[in-house]
């Protein structure tokens, strides 16, 4: 609760003080959270991991069983066909990203929060 204050204490008076909450969540700040999220457990334990098998099984907990998923999605399109666009995307990069003998060895210090918008 102290991260999301200092990420933004207006945005913490209206959703803890206030108890406004937002309408929907973007899905492109999900779709950063989950690309975060497989960066860092690629680095902890498990640089071969199923990209679109753990890219989805994580968007299912950030979209229905978090305790954001109260708050739906906004998808502008077809949920379906976004999804398979952001996991296209998400193995092309994840895979670019491990293709890369450098970035076996980098020393990951710090993992960011989830988005919020």
């Amino acid at each position: 609760m102290i991260k999301s204050y200092l990420w933004c204490p207006k945005n913490f008076q209206y959703r803890y003080v206030d108890e406004i909450l937002p309408t929907f969540r973007s899905s492109a700040a999900l779709h950063g959270t989950i690309i975060h999220q497989l960066l860092s457990e690629m680095h902890q334990h498990n640089w071969e991991l199923n990209i679109e098998e753990r890219y989805r099984e994580v968007l299912q907990y950030h979209e229905f069983d978090s305790e954001e998923a109260v708050t739906p999605v906004f998808w502008k399109e077809d949920r379906d066909k976004v999804v398979d666009k952001l996991v296209k995307e998400a193995i092309e990069m994840l895979d670019n990203y491990r293709d890369k003998d450098y970035n076996w060895d980098a020393h990951v210090i710090l993992n960011e929060s989830t988005f919020v918008l």
